[in-house]
């Protein structure tokens, strides 16, 4: 049976001390994942394209959330082996830093013109809301849809066509987030859940499985072939209820 894999990234370069999250990957790690993927005769495609494909071939697609300048370092593997990447961006915070405390906060957003860049590559790009203000099934109705919707508009200003994903921050879902991202215009949207993409699923809740920096080889394979994925699920939710419950 093929498989839809939806890979997610962050940052790309050397560990960190204080990344105690390891939203950071070296370089050469990823390296690593997209020669197995290529060793294991899956397709490399963007998310746009893995979901419009109708032929039987296994997939993969890689795609990076914030849109920090080392992400370029992808985009550069991912064109050595002939394909292209889904890149997950911030308009509100081009070439600035990203909001909050915490190692993240030092790694440079890419500017307008490496965004320009990646997209004349062929990668796509999509959005990850307007300005990153946290979880959106936490925020107001109003200030919700501005996120959702002027992150999409700016984005096709700049880049001159449509912006069919979206990717939300800090996995903040909802029903009602959803449905504002279908009524912005989106065409899919991804979440934080583990898991792999199923045909006849709900294109504004596609699972994806993280790679963080503590990740080895063998531990990629693991999770892209889908050996404990029930229980990356259950920790996965019960993050999200800790975090809920800390926001209260």
């Amino acid at each position: 049976m093929k498989k839809r894999i939806v890979l997610l990234y962050h940052s790309i370069g050397k560990s960190n001390a204080n990344d105690l999250m390891q939203l950071r990957i070296p370089k050469a790690e990823l390296q690593k994942h997209v020669d197995f993927v290529r060793l294991k005769g899956m397709k490399i495609s963007t998310i746009e394209e893995l979901l419009s494909s109708k032929d039987d071939r296994s997939r993969v697609a890689f795609s990076f959330d914030d849109g920090y300048e080392d992400q370029i370092q992808a985009a550069e593997i991912l064109e050595k082996a002939g394909s292209r990447g889904t890149f997950f961006v911030i308009p509100g915070l081009f070439g600035g830093k990203m909001p909050g405390a915490g190692c993240w906060n030092r790694w440079k957003l890419m500017s307008k013109g490496k965004i320009l860049e990646l997209s004349a590559r062929g990668h796509e790009i999509g959005g990850h809301s307007l300005t990153h203000p946290g979880p959106l099934d936490q925020l107001a109705p109003i200030v919700r849809r501005r996120e959702i919707a002027c992150c999409g508009e700016r984005l096709e200003e700049l880049l001159g066509r449509d912006i069919t994903g979206f990717s939300y921050p800090h996995g903040g879902i909802s029903r009602e987030v959803q449905r504002d991202v279908a009524e912005a215009g989106y065409r899919y949207a991804c979440c934080s859940e583990p898991g792999t993409f199923r045909p006849g699923s709900n294109l504004y809740s596609i699972p994806r499985i993280e790679v963080r920096g503590r990740d080895s080889l063998k531990t990629f394979v693991q999770k892209i072939s889908g050996q404990g994925e029930i229980w990356r699920k259950i920790r996965h939710h019960l993050s999200r209820l800790v975090h809920g419950i800390i926001r209260e």
